[in-house]
């Protein structure tokens, strides 16, 4: 009778621990469900915080019984000094390309349209193209109404589609901020959580594994404030040769885009296409090259060197990072895939290590 005991223990232990697992996953799934439409802004929350947790402990040291209230202030120092500067600059940029498309459209149909159409027709591949829809907007006034009418409800569906990602966007940033704050709040007691959950599944190594994430983490958030500050510059003296009006408010602009995907050439392509439109095909020829060759390779090029330098890691594995981290996640993929990367090198570097050493 007694090992028949031991064995209905035995066994009814086996069934608890696996429902107590198949409850933990269930609860799981329910919490990932639930977090899933805030990844994004948790995410950046995260990364903001980690890269400014500095500056937000000596905010704290001016009075260290008012966490609180340095938290809310470093939170209203993120809006002030990230989120409305991007706001501004899109608003801004948003009339700019209003008024230059109405500037176009007016050089276009007015008296000097033709020679504007042979202009364009001398331009290579797109040229001839251009030069015989400009010629048929100015023999038929109503073609681009026409035009419009006909794609209605795909310019509709366009604006609905920006409309949707636009209150998304906000929304996004409001969660953001609303996380940032309690992140600088109890950022210390989080942290602590962390590191012991992470010392209790790997040991010791997991701390300096955490460490090294940090890192990356902020060596990714520098390296794109320097890589825009370069784009900035180059771009305003590609802005300032070709003689495009603004060009110091330009290059500003293309320092705040710098950190969007694909974000500088919203600035470049349309003072190229105005430099064009004023009749100074080499130069707007020659500005659009640039904006093309040089100020959209910086990405590829200065962001790539500024964080391998501060991690020590190989360029070609921040340039795959950074990339690969776009395409796959967007934009939090700058800062996702050098950090999975910069995980996986130490992993395996450990791994070699070790294997070496038994050798």
């Amino acid at each position: 009778m007694e090992p028949r005991n031991a064995a209905d223990r035995t066994r009814e232990a086996r069934v608890r621990r696996i429902l107590s697992l198949a409850a933990l996953g269930v609860f799981a799934l329910l919490v990932w469900l639930i977090l899933v439409p805030f990844l994004a802004a948790l995410a950046w929350s995260v990364i903001l915080a980690l890269s400014l947790w500095p500056v937000y402990l000596r905010v704290r040291a001016w009075a260290p019984a008012r966490p609180a209230g340095a938290a809310l202030l470093m939170t209203l120092v993120v809006t002030l000094g990230v989120v409305v500067p991007i706001v501004f600059a899109t608003f801004f940029l948003v009339g700019e390309l209003t008024s230059l498309g109405s500037a176009v459209m007016d050089l276009f149909t007015g008296p000097h349209g033709a020679e504007v159409a042979e202009r364009l027709r001398g331009l290579p591949l797109v040229g001839p193209f251009l030069a015989d829809r400009l010629t048929e907007i100015r023999e038929d006034p109503d073609a681009l109404r026409i035009y419009v009418t006909q794609n209605r409800e795909m310019l509709f569906d366009v604006a609905r589609r920006i409309v949707g990602a636009t209150t998304k966007n906000v929304f996004k940033i409001a969660v953001c901020l609303f996380s940032i704050y309690f992140l600088f709040r109890y950022g210390e007691e989080l942290a602590g959580q962390i590191r012991r959950a992470m010392r209790r599944l790997g040991g010791e190594r997991m701390q300096s594994l955490l460490q090294h994430v940090r890192d990356v983490v902020r060596a990714v958030v520098y390296g794109m404030v320097m890589t825009a500050i370069v784009q900035g510059i180059v771009a305003f003296l590609g802005f300032w040769a070709a003689g495009v009006p603004y060009p110091l408010l330009l290059g500003g602009l293309t320092v705040l885009f710098s950190f969007v995907p694909f974000g500088p050439p919203l600035v470049w392509v349309p003072a190229g296409v105005g430099v064009l439109a004023r009749g100074d095909v080499g130069w707007g020829i020659g500005l659009l090259v640039y904006g093309a060759g040089v100020i959209s390779t910086m990405d590829n090029v200065f962001r790539p060197l500024f964080i391998g330098q501060a991690t020590r890691m190989p360029v070609l594995v921040v340039f795959l990072g950074v990339v690969g981290g776009i395409l796959a996640f967007g934009m939090v993929g700058l800062f996702v895939g050098p950090v999975t990367l910069a995980v996986a090198l130490v992993l395996w570097r450990d791994w070699a290590a070790a294997e070496g050493a038994a050798a």
